[in-house]
């Protein structure tokens, strides 16, 4: 029989357990997830509109209208280049008023009724780009936030689709404009061709939701320190000319920086662990140029020293959870630093390291897999068994994925690293 502490202790530990496979189902689930469809999720959830750029039966809407579908809200497409304008600002009727008076209403487009009743769902306005006499019309829903006159509440999310411009003939551009109004997402047709042709059974986009007082948190304070350092350091990317506009799509300007602060806040709270889907985010905003310098500058402001690594493993926790590929990069780093100068100590300290971060995640045998290995085949033969010993999550996990008999190391056979990885800082 268990005491009142023993039962404590069980079911904390039961909890701590759930809590884990939780994360590990969730970091699995996002890693098997195209980063358009996780980074649609992110710019849903901070309510920002979206242009998504892709040829004609691509899937543009189809994953829209399934996300709608997901979470259980009005859907609308609107094809603009078949839709009046005079539909979209409300068509103008007679209304007797309650005192008798005649006045003058508008009825709102039937297209969009559900929604507008609802004031909730996804309006999806297609052929944005097709027919030129309606990008002012387009352009007025984003920026107003109304269609047929009537306003559109904060859970009316507002996502456009246009066709590029290199392959397609007799589409328009967007006017600077408009173009700074979006996140401008690239849609490759292979993101959704299965779920098209019903080879497979339509996957979720990610339905992330960023707590209402996300610009009171810690992390939007510090998303904004790290995106005025960069521009403090990048005078030249804070606010470019009409002129640098990349194929009517994102470029640096003040507003476009503020979006980036906003993304970076979101993917801290919500513990996106994919670079490339914030990538996508920040290509979108500020164009590739500038979203390249500032991901190359973050990676080489926020990485470790690995020396204080090795002299201090317990700082390797300070990297948390949220950002696999900083963990992946500071790992190679370690395995580099003690093959430099190699004595047991310093592989012991570089092992404490990877495994005190591991701790923290609840997924992180096959983060810090490759480093260990790494360990393991430039540690002196006596350490070898001892590096496998103190990693006890990395052991089972091997055991697992590559067959390994327990309390041996086949499979991690010493020999040099001669093609060792390699980080430019």
């Amino acid at each position: 029989m268990m005491n009142e502490i023993e039962k404590l202790q069980y079911q904390r530990w039961l909890n701590n357990s759930a809590a884990r496979q939780q994360e590990r189902e969730r970091i699995a689930r996002e890693r098997r997830m195209p980063p358009e469809k996780i980074a649609l999720g992110i710019a849903r959830s901070l309510g920002m509109s979206v242009i998504l750029w892709g040829e004609p039966g691509s899937g543009k809407s189809f994953v829209v209208e399934q996300m709608a579908k997901d979470m259980n809200v009005p859907f609308a497409e609107v094809i603009l280049a078949q839709t009046e304008a005079t539909d979209l600002g409300g068509i103008p009727v007679a209304r007797w008023n309650p005192s008798g008076q005649p006045e003058m209403q508008r009825m709102p487009f039937e297209g969009v009724k559900e929604v507008l009743a609802a004031q909730k769902g996804i309006i999806f306005l297609d052929e944005i780009n097709v027919d030129e006499s309606k990008l002012g019309v387009a352009q007025n829903i984003f920026s107003s936030r109304r269609i047929s006159g009537v306003p559109l509440g904060p859970d009316v999310w507002i996502v456009g689709a246009a066709n590029p411009m290199e392959t397609n003939r007799g589409v328009c551009g967007l006017t600077p404009a408009m173009a700074r109004r979006f996140i401008h997402i690239d849609w490759s047709p292979t993101v959704v061709e299965d779920e098209i042709l019903g080879l497979v059974p339509p996957r979720e986009v990610p339905i992330f939701e960023v707590r209402p007082d996300w610009k009171e948190s810690v992390e939007f304070q510090v998303a904004k320190a790290k995106v005025n350092d960069f521009l403090a350091e990048h005078q030249q990317l804070k606010w470019a000319k009409n002129d640098d506009l990349e194929d009517n799509r994102g470029w640096p300007l003040p507003a476009a920086w503020e979006r980036v602060i906003a993304i970076e806040t979101a993917c801290d709270l919500l513990g996106i662990t994919r670079l490339d889907a914030k990538h996508i985010l920040l290509s979108g905003s500020v164009g590739n140029r500038a979203a390249d310098t500032y991901v190359s500058w973050s990676g080489e402001r926020e990485l470790l020293d690995p020396e204080l690594i090795l002299e201090n493993p317990a700082l390797m926790k300070e990297i948390g959870t949220t950002r696999h590929d900083r963990v992946i990069i500071t790992g190679v780093r370690l395995v580099k630093a003690v093959q430099n100068e190699l004595t047991t100590e310093r592989v012991l300290a570089a092992t404490s390291a990877l495994n005190q971060w591991a701790e923290l995640d609840g997924a992180a045998e096959d983060i810090i897999l490759p480093a260990i290995k790494d360990l393991i085949r430039i540690a002196p033969t006596q350490v070898k068994q001892r590096i496998l010993d103190e990693s006890p999550n990395i052991k089972e996990f091997a055991k697992v994925v590559r067959n390994i008999p327990a309390g041996t190391t086949t499979g991690f056979v010493a020999k040099p690293l001669t093609n060792a990885p390699t980080v430019r800082i």
